[in-house]
């Protein structure tokens, strides 16, 4: 593939942006939005065209606190005026001696110094400290009202208080803390292709207020908790966890009850590495889904419950959310009392070996890629990379689909669904009516070779645009049974996000002849996803085995 043309952008480019962000929230989220928030987005529409660069600026700057000296945008005419809009209209002001500390921080060393200097603080701290050290000796010291006297002297700060109503016009659109603005730049420089969405029906990331105070609530907790596992014992933070009395109810596939089950696996793993399984238990035990259904058969067999064990273990092999919990609870159920000998160890242990020279600038894969060249046939490392370009290119059309797909705004790449179960729900009938109508290899070829072409670029999350790995699909295509192939690429369908990994390393052929190989070290695992892509591609009769190395 050639190189991105990269496109050149008004000076302005950021306000257009805003803007748009603004309206596109107004718009779908009005239900949503309270007065105030309202309130804000008509203020802000009232200031003048400088203003408004200015704050978007502010907006786009980390942090609240900003030196009105170091402020220079060329495509703003007079800063001063725009400042002073900005203060009557309340978006920002000068702030107050409660913030010494994000005001010292505003200043080089060498300026605090020279102003301790010029105010006799040097008796509080040597000049060798580090910054943070003297600023934290300052303010032990010193009245915070002389400290805001004396940068105020230097230079006037600016707290820019519109932060927190940005924010959430931001999670609004984004539907989570962590997008920004520049994933537009990167969009409109030519850096990212998109696909066409000028059709879709945008659906709301959020369905209620409710469902909005929520998310912002358990995403607080989970940045308190990451600050707190490192402070305090696991017990104190299991403490502080339940004294919050956080709960949201399954299904779990909404943001706050994805971010609730982040927090519940990370707080519940903490207490079981450190021996606390009851209070690890009682965590997993909030939520129904992977790995904490696995985790609270492990932790019953450990606190004497076998009954409740089998029982879990049973619901999962009814209903497994992916093939590592199938694989599980069918170990567990077959070890009866005894310890759990696992199909992936088993599996490991009977597989065929090949002996290698170590090398340790290279990678286990690559000497294996090597050895088999060096014998004769192509072999390539291709992993997930060739099944995932497979799978994005067949069912392009499906996965866009206007009607079907769920998109929250513009800059998606794919589908919000792509992860959920609903994904192939939704699309049973487009998939397989596709996958009925692919009678030939031939017929395959032909249709990822025509949206390689059509959509050649376009970000799409699961193909990686490569002529190389273009022709090696081609190649598995013409080598690989048909029907292998395509219930392969319906299995992924089935369950995206689980599926899509997994898959053997390596690729190799000598004519009609092809191996699909799982390359493991003398100190590597076999993981159930990987035992259950090699029995499952064997069961379609596409050849897949695990393949030891031992070294010279």
């Amino acid at each position: 593939m050639g190189q991105t043309t990269q496109n050149t952008l008004p000076d302005t480019y950021y306000l257009d942006y805003f803007n748009f962000l603004l309206d596109f929230v107004l718009k779908n989220y009005s239900e949503i939005l309270c007065a105030r928030e309202k309130i804000f987005y008509d203020n802000f529409k009232k200031l003048s065209f400088s203003s408004q660069c200015l704050f978007v600026r502010f907006a786009n700057r980390k942090g609240a606190f900003f030196r009105e000296s170091k402020l220079v945008y060329r495509e703003i005419e007079n800063i001063g005026l725009s400042i002073e809009e900005l203060r009557r209209s309340n978006f920002l002001s000068y702030d107050n001696t409660d913030q010494v500390e994000n005001h010292l921080f505003l200043f080089t060393k060498p300026e605090i110094t020279a102003i301790g200097k010029l105010r006799g603080w040097e008796a509080y701290y040597k000049k060798s400290q580090k910054k943070e050290d003297i600023i934290f000796s300052i303010i032990e010291q010193v009245d915070p009202a002389d400290i805001n006297d004396a940068l105020f002297d230097e230079d006037r700060i600016i707290f820019f208080e519109s932060d927190e109503l940005v924010n959430f016009y931001k999670l609004l659109f984004f539907g989570d803390q962590y997008s920004d603005m520049t994933q537009f730049v990167i969009r409109d420089i030519g850096n990212v292709k998109l696909e066409n969405l000028d059709n879709v029906a945008f659906a709301p990331n959020f369905s209620s207020r409710a469902e909005v105070d929520d998310y912002l609530t358990v995403s607080a907790a989970y940045q308190v908790f990451k600050e707190l596992k490192e402070l305090v014992s696991p017990l104190k933070c299991y403490q502080w966890f339940t004294d919050m009395d956080i709960v949201v109810e399954p299904p779990f596939n909404s943001r706050p009850g994805k971010m609730y089950v982040k927090l519940i696996l990370k707080l519940a793993k903490l207490l079981e590495q450190h021996g606390f399984n009851l209070e690890a238990l009682e965590i997993y035990l909030r939520i129904n889904v992977s790995p904490a259904r696995e985790r609270q058969v492990r932790l019953y067999s450990k606190l004497n419950e076998p009954e409740k064990a089998v029982e879990i273990a049973r619901q999962i092999l009814e209903n497994p959310h992916n093939a590592s919990e199938a694989l599980f609870a069918k170990d567990f159920l077959n070890s009866g009392t005894k310890r759990i000998k696992r199909s992936t160890t088993l599996s490991l242990k009977s597989a065929n070996e090949i002996t290698l020279e170590r090398d340790p600038q290279t990678s286990v894969e690559r000497l294996a890629v090597d050895y088999f060249r060096e014998n004769g046939f192509e072999a390539f490392h291709t992993e997930n990379s060739l099944w995932r370009f497979l799978f994005g290119l067949l069912f392009w059309e499906e996965t866009y689909d206007t009607e079907l797909s769920t998109f929250h705004h513009p800059l998606q790449r794919l589908p919000s669904d792509i992860h959920d179960v609903s994904f192939y729900d939704k699309r049973a009938n487009a998939i397989n009516a596709k996958l009925k109508a692919v009678r030939t290899r031939k017929t395959l070829i032909s249709k990822i070779e025509e949206t390689y072409q059509a959509k050649q670029g376009i970000a799409h999350g699961y193909v990686y645009w490569s002529d190389d790995l273009m022709a090696l699909a081609v190649k598995a295509i013409e080598l690989l049974p048909l029907k292998g192939l395509k219930e392969v690429l319906k299995m992924i369908a089935i369950q995206v996000k689980s599926n899509t990994t997994g898959f053997p390393d390596l690729f190799i052929y000598k004519n009609k002849s092809y191996y699909f190989y799982e390359i493991k070290s003398p100190t590597d695992q076999l993981s159930a996803q990987q035992l259950f892509w090699i029995d499952f591609m064997n069961k379609w009769n596409i050849r897949s085995e695990v393949l030891k190395i031992t070294w010279k």
